[in-house]
């Protein structure tokens, strides 16, 4: 069933991407590190790549309704903040949302997220208003897969989500909603997968030393990535990852993260959203040796 149209309180385009800015703890409104701040070096794990026939990718319809339930945890997150001192007030919006999810998007929902959904308004806390906030990178991985955004001009770095998602305010079915899109080929999805995956691996190692750079060249090499001057990752300005501070890596570290783990899914690695899994093989770096080529 569709919900009918929120009318009294209707809140800008923002309220989808401004739960991320709010959290900062300290009213700076600086963008939170939300769940991934942790910078450490890892060493290389050698374990078993699922073929693609493993694979089995949701369809539009999911997609769809997925991104409806990324929406609306992120707008849950902007209203925590929001409205912490007039709850009342707060509730005209997080009321029928709640239902949205519980009712409409229930199939896609996981329990977890169900569960966050049905508690009243001003009793999350922090951390979860943070980890949900987050939830907005994940989704423009799922718009540009359904070509509402046409290029992900940035890596690492926030984006503005498509002002198609201006309809959610408005609580629609996802099998009515947007009938004519469709899905991009496995390969350009697959692609940006290993795109985030090899930036992922790279922003969690603590230092360029010559193992790093011998990846990074490689996957240069075959497109995924750009290199700065000295060798290692470039950032979409340009800059040398291993020129930034911890802050800032931390920062980045969690968008890729969260866009990495919607690469996973859209692609079928893991069906349920909260058991994805952001893990860096980077399998295709690899010689038949297990070394960097």
């Amino acid at each position: 069933m569709a919900l009918g149209p929120v009318t009294v309180l209707k809140v800008p385009h923002s309220f989808f991407a401004m739960g991320r800015t709010a959290f900062d703890g300290n009213g700076s409104g600086k963008l939170a590190d939300a769940r991934h701040l942790t910078v450490t070096s890892i060493q290389k794990t050698v374990k078993s790549i699922p073929s693609r026939d493993e694979f089995s990718p949701p369809s539009i319809a999911q997609i769809k309704m997925r991104l409806m339930v990324l929406w609306a945890n992120s707008g849950r997150a902007f209203l925590e903040l929001e409205f912490a001192d007039d709850v009342e007030m707060g509730e005209e919006i997080a009321g029928p949302l709640r239902e949205w999810v519980s009712t409409v998007l229930r199939a896609e929902a996981t329990e977890a997220e169900l569960a966050r959904h049905q508690l009243p308004l001003g009793s999350w806390d922090e951390q979860t208003g943070r980890n949900d906030s987050w939830d907005r990178e994940g989704s423009l991985v799922l718009q540009w897969g359904l070509g509402l955004i046409p290029v992900l001009t940035t890596w690492d770095t926030e984006m503005e989500a498509s002002e198609a998602l201006e309809d959610f305010f408005d609580f629609p079915n996802p099998q009515s909603w947007r009938p004519d899109l469709k899905l991009r080929a496995f390969d350009e999805l697959d692609a940006l997968g290993m795109r985030y995956e090899t930036c992922l691996w790279r922003s969690r190692r603590s230092e360029a030393d010559i193992y790093t750079l011998k990846l990074m060249s490689r996957a240069h090499s075959i497109g995924t990535i750009s290199l700065a001057s000295d060798g290692d990752l470039a950032l979409s300005d340009g800059r040398s990852f291993a020129s930034i501070d911890e802050q800032e890596a931390g920062h980045i570290v969690s968008i890729v993260q969260e866009r990495l783990e919607a690469c996973n899914w859209i692609c079928g690695h893991e069906p349920n959203w909260d058991l994805l899994s952001p893990d860096t093989v980077v399998s295709w770096l690899w010689d038949e040796t297990g070394e960097a080529g």
